[in-house]
């Protein structure tokens, strides 16, 4: 299986397990702009969790892991989401 199908099947994947859309394209190298594989996704995970699940599918996916660039957007709603997480965890209160 090529790189380009394999990207595709990791990509829906991500996005089913996730519950978030997750798309995985390949940018050929620009001035300015990392040529390779890139994932991309809006909130969610955080980088090392995303890095972290590639990784649990390394063997299904060998061609597309070889080298990845993560990409994580945010949205103005994730801030409050991740200020309420932070202040529950640390056992506080809002």
């Amino acid at each position: 299986m090529n790189r380009t199908r394999q990207a595709g099947q990791l990509s829906h994947l991500l996005s089913t397990r996730l519950r978030i859309q997750v798309t995985i394209e390949y940018h050929g190298k620009r001035r300015g702009i990392y040529g390779g594989w890139h994932v991309q996704w809006t909130d969610g995970p955080s980088k090392d969790e995303m890095a972290g699940l590639v990784f649990e599918y390394r063997a299904r996916f060998p061609l597309v892991e070889e080298d990845l660039r993560l990409v994580r957007g945010s949205t103005e709603t994730i801030q409050p989401r991740r200020h309420l997480a932070l202040v529950h965890s640390a056992g506080g209160s809002s």
